[in-house]
């Protein structure tokens, strides 16, 4: 990894930390909710990392995982036919968390391309 990558990724990642702390509480518990999910239906985290992450209880945990974690062996996405893959999907999206939309202003071509705009205007000036 070339150090202005690094460089590049960190900061990155500090933009998503400061955008996920700006969320709503319950959108950051879901966020951090489904970070844990991911993690462990990955590998990635074990049962007692998935406690350490929510401060949950042992007992907590093994609840959340038989709402959220549906083991291979209860469901095969690619035996299911269309309406029941259906209601699956209908199911998890219901799971989502309910966020405000974006005013239609967060659109305007002013938002979208403000700093494009100004970067072509530091630009010309040093060129003039």
């Amino acid at each position: 990894m070339v150090v202005g990558e690094r460089t590049n990724r960190q900061g990155s990642e500090r933009d998503l930390i400061a955008k996920v702390n700006s969320f709503p509480p319950a959108a950051h518990r879901t966020a951090l909710e489904a970070l844990g999910v991911n993690g462990y239906r990955r590998g990635v985290l074990t049962q007692f990392q998935l406690e350490q992450l929510l401060g949950l209880s042992q007992p907590q945990t093994d609840d959340f995982l038989a709402h959220h974690v549906i083991s291979s062996s209860e469901i095969d996405l690619h035996q299911l036919n269309a309406e029941q893959w259906e209601k699956e999907l209908d199911e998890w999206l219901d799971e989502l968390p309910a966020l405000p939309n974006l005013p239609d202003e967060a659109f305007s071509r002013e938002r979208i391309y403000t700093r494009e705009d100004e970067w072509r205007q530091i630009t010309n000036a040093l060129l003039e």
